[in-house]
């Protein structure tokens, strides 16, 4: 069910125009269906669950280095029981 303010506002405009507004709705619907199949996904919006995945995958190196952290190293190089 559409929202009542946005058929009123498709009524005024199809009044203005002489045509239908409930053709208006299914050409602006149409319109945005095309719209979002011809954006490359890169642009198309970012939902919550896929930046998470994304940021899980990004992570996970990081994560698996703070659980098996490397020897500390002194400025020169050499670990720090060596120096």
């Amino acid at each position: 069910m559409l929202d009542d303010d946005v058929i009123e506002y498709f009524r005024a405009r199809a009044e203005a125009q002489g045509t239908g507004y409930q053709t208006m709705i299914n050409s602006a619907l149409r319109a945005a269906i095309e719209s979002s199949k011809r954006k490359p996904a890169d642009e198309r919006p970012l939902t919550v669950g896929a930046l998470r995945d994304v940021l899980r995958e990004e992570l996970a190196p990081y994560r698996a280095n703070a659980a098996n952290p490397s020897p500390k190293r002194t400025a020169t190089g050499k670990p720090a029981s060596a120096a």
